[in-house]
């Protein structure tokens, strides 16, 4: 699930893939607790979702809040087209 604090506050179900991170890409500010999060921008998109993911929304994984710590949407583009939004996420 997706949530934004607002305003206006915001919630929708939007299917996602988690992932950790390999030991060797725990570099800079990642830290061992953060986890990367893939949401397909099709389902954002028909979801509701009010405009582009941002740094401060929320994800609900298993009941657990986790804060959008940055969002990476130019490596998951086809010939410039966003397919994927790669969330890492803190609790």
């Amino acid at each position: 699930m997706l949530r934004r604090v607002g305003p206006p506050a915001v919630e929708k179900v939007v299917p996602g893939r988690l992932l950790g991170f390999a030991p060797e890409e725990l570099v800079g500010s990642i830290t061992v607790a953060d986890r990367r999060v893939l949401v397909l921008a099709e389902d954002v998109e028909a979801s509701g979702w009010p405009g582009a993911l941002r740094k401060g929304d929320k994800v609900v994984i298993r009941g657990r809040v986790s804060n959008i710590q940055s969002i990476d949407d130019d490596r998951r583009r086809v010939a410039g087209v966003l397919i994927a939004y790669e969330l890492v996420v803190r609790s």
